[in-house]
């Protein structure tokens, strides 16, 4: 062949490459991309890590009126809590089914009878496992007929402002033990000011005192409460004497959406805003 008929050759091949591509430039692609849409990242533990998740929708089964399923990732383990107790357990992530890797240890706090028996189902289901998929904030869970969506909580619930929030009462924490405010006790409460003063409620008592809270607000220092001195009803003396414990000296704050933690040493009072 001549070097015409060659150069002739060279460049019909080019130009059947190029139809064979549809005129696309092979060059502006990714290495090892098709030119189609890359399969979504496999959902691993690690980007769980740190996260809570709040249910926004369950399909296949009831929840008990006013509940919320809270799914939280700590380090190697799974907590779920659905107000009332709290489970938690080593995690497992196999072939995209989440659960618990062995037996899940539990909370033992008594609850009304619907949320006892949500605990029941909810842990029942996650011991077996559940399909798991992570679309950016929303993490999906399947199995058995029910769909549980759930949106990674910092998306769904802003943490709330330490100083111009009412904080309510919801878990009395002493010694690793978890209680809630017994029934015939009015929900206690807690108002941090602007001006260094902090008001209760503890379901007896009012009172207040002086606080000086650390820049980033993850402690405080609580002068002793001054209250009134009425009369407790049955309980309400267990629960003032766990604010008078927790709010006297330094404590650590712990702000996670709606939810306030205050802690001192083996005790601590947990306060929903609102």
């Amino acid at each position: 062949m001549n070097k015409l008929l060659l150069a002739v050759a060279l460049l019909v091949s080019l130009a059947l490459g190029a139809c064979g591509n549809n005129g696309e430039d092979v060059t502006s692609r990714e290495p090892g991309n098709s030119g189609t849409e890359p399969a979504p990242n496999a959902l691993t533990l690690d980007l769980l890590q740190g996260r809570t998740f709040l249910s926004q929708e369950v399909t296949g089964k009831e929840l008990a009126e006013g509940s919320v399923v809270r799914l939280s990732f700590d380090k190697s383990n799974m907590a779920l809590n659905a107000g009332c107790n709290t489970t938690t357990g080593v995690a497992l992530l196999d072939a995209g089914v989440l659960k618990w890797a062995d037996a899940p240890a539990s909370t033992m706090m008594g609850c009304e009878q619907d949320l006892m028996d949500q605990d029941q189902w909810l842990t029942a289901w996650l011991s077996k496992g559940a399909e798991a998929s992570l679309i950016d904030d929303e993490l999906s869970l399947s199995g058995d007929g029910i769909v549980i969506k759930l949106m990674d909580k910092k998306k769904a619930i802003p943490d709330r402002e330490l100083t111009s929030t009412k904080w309510s009462l919801e878990t009395i924490i002493s010694n690793e033990a978890a209680s809630s405010v017994p029934s015939e006790v009015e929900t206690p409460t807690l108002e941090i000011g602007d001006d260094s003063k902090a008001f209760v409620f503890t379901g007896c008592n009012r009172g207040s005192s002086t606080v000086a809270i650390a820049q980033d607000q993850t402690s405080a220092s609580f002068g002793p409460l001054a209250l009134t001195k009425m009369m407790c009803p049955e309980g309400g003396s267990e629960v003032e004497a766990a604010f008078t414990t927790v709010f006297n000296g330094q404590v650590t704050l712990e702000i996670d959406g709606d939810q306030l933690t205050v802690a001192k040493a083996d005790s601590a009072l947990v306060f929903r805003a609102g």
